[in-house]
């Protein structure tokens, strides 16, 4: 198995990016007879596409898992399409998106290559709250999962996107909304990497 694990970055409240943490432990949670290639997404709406595009010329891959956080969720979130749509939201940069479009002339929807059903279902067996989500939200998590999936088969045979929540690392001031920990984390990639 080839497996292409991403995350991203801090930016705003999210002064420690679990699934930056997330992507860099993957691969002791992979048998050794993997190969895993392992990156970090700047949160920028210029430089992330490029930094997708130099994954495609190191793949292809079996398996791209793109990993985002979806800071107050209750759980795990994987994704099953990604909108061709981008909100007016600066970036780490204080960047707004070049267009209202991510690819002008693209699908509306792409959808994810990965069964997403299958992947919530084997979280919730493992105590994991987990849903199938049809709303990557229009940022450059759905920003991401939209460019992997435009790239297809010359950067993965199968794509995903898992949005992950909160753990206790990721904001700088204590919230409101329910968190993890970074162990609970690891266990839900793991199981996520086990059902793949």
């Amino acid at each position: 198995m080839r497996l292409l694990v991403t995350g991203f970055q801090a930016f705003g409240s999210v002064t420690d990016n679990p699934s930056q943490r997330l992507a860099l432990h993957s691969g002791a949670l992979c048998p050794s007879s993997w190969s895993v290639c392992q990156r970090v997404l700047p949160v920028s709406w210029l430089q992330m596409p490029q930094q997708l595009l130099a994954a495609v010329e190191s793949g292809p891959f079996d398996v791209a898992l793109l990993l985002g956080v979806a800071a107050g969720s209750d759980g795990w979130r994987v994704e099953e399409v990604a909108r061709n749509s981008a909100r007016h939201m600066p970036d780490a940069d204080g960047l707004p998106p070049p267009a209202k479009k991510l690819c002008e002339g693209g699908p509306d929807l792409l959808a994810s290559t990965l069964h997403a059903a299958s992947l919530a279902e084997a979280l919730n067996r493992e105590n994991h709250p987990a849903c199938a989500s049809q709303n990557a939200g229009e940022f450059l998590c759905n920003a991401a999962l939209y460019h992997a999936l435009q790239h297809g088969e010359r950067l993965a045979e199968r794509i995903g996107f898992l949005h992950v929540p909160s753990d206790a690392s990721t904001h700088s001031s204590p919230v409101k909304h329910k968190v993890f920990t970074f162990e609970q984390q690891l266990a839900a990639l793991h199981t996520v990497l086990q059902a793949l």
